[in-house]
């Protein structure tokens, strides 16, 4: 998939989140496989952010991408670091959120994410 037909994808969902249930009938059957999707300079930190927010806000993305997007596939550790919490909070059954994150992720990495999720 070209940048061009990625943002055309983007450009044509709906404002919100949809159940993960939809999104993931929504892509093609080969996007469905992809294992990584480099992204470089701030659109990467950018696209990196987002996921986390999504995550945040609908903890059941995070089970479409555990399986594929390691925590060492985040550049920036302050994602890399909220990534492998969010990890450890659906490996012990916790709900994910800001509280629980707070016992599995430092205060810097926790502002990052309290940005994100305000927009």
């Amino acid at each position: 998939m070209t940048i061009e037909q990625a943002n055309q994808y983007f450009a044509a969902l709906p404002e919100g989140f949809a159940p993960a249930e939809e999104l993931r009938a929504a892509l093609p059957a080969a996007a469905q496989q992809v294992a990584y999707v480099g992204v470089a300079g701030t659109a990467g930190k950018t696209a990196a952010a987002g996921l986390l927010a999504a995550i945040l806000r609908e903890p059941q993305y995070l089970d479409l991408v555990k399986d594929q997007l390691t925590a060492e596939q985040f550049i920036q550790p302050q994602q890399k670091e909220l990534y492998e919490a969010m990890l450890r909070c659906r490996e012990q059954g916790v709900e994910i959120s800001l509280t629980a994150l707070h016992a599995f992720a430092g205060e810097e990495a926790l502002n990052e994410l309290s940005h994100l999720a305000a927009q």
